[in-house]
């Protein structure tokens, strides 16, 4: 046999052997599978208030936002064809759009003609301390919403409309 079909033959037979090794199966090490948290299920009574995690998992970390949450004069208050309430007790106010009239201070948080304490102008700063309270108006189908309000920190008191369907007599204060 010559030097070259020696050589030729060496180098087929090396081919084939590299062939064949990569063709076989590789060994390859596995990751170890991680644990999945089961999530835990309480059944708690009707009106549990919900308390947060002590422990925060995945699925907190991708909860959605809380929602504003409205005060509870907000969602437990309703007055039938009255604008819906924007203030609270314990609220700084003041008296906003009355078209330049003052805005009437009542000793009840009722409409009648001889139960006017005082009026105050536009831009008059007070305390909201009570309320609210519905007062329906019969003649006109409509109602007012009533709050209860200290004018100069402890100065004079009384019921005041927070506004009627066109337009709010009281705002809150920023």
């Amino acid at each position: 046999m010559n030097p070259i079909s020696r050589r030729f033959r060496s180098l087929s037979l090396l081919a084939v052997l590299l062939i064949f090794a990569c063709s076989m199966p590789r060994l390859v090490p596995t990751p170890e599978p991680r644990p999945t948290p089961t999530p835990t299920w309480t059944l708690l009574p009707l009106g549990t208030p919900l308390q947060p995690s002590e422990t925060p998992g995945p699925a907190s970390e991708t909860a959605a936002p809380a929602s504003p949450t409205l005060g509870p004069t907000q969602e437990a208050f309703n007055c039938p064809n009255a604008p819906p309430v924007r203030v609270q007790v314990g609220d700084r106010a003041r008296v906003t759009f009355t078209d330049g009239l003052a805005l009437r201070v009542r000793s009840e948080p009722e409409v009648t003609g001889n139960n006017v304490v005082v009026q105050i102008p536009e831009g008059t700063e007070f305390e909201i301390i009570g309320g609210p309270v519905c007062a329906p108006i019969p003649e006109t189908g409509s109602s007012f919403v009533f709050w209860m309000i200290s004018i100069n920190q402890g100065g004079t008191t009384g019921w005041v409309a927070e506004g009627d369907s066109v337009n709010y007599y009281v705002e809150k204060l920023p």
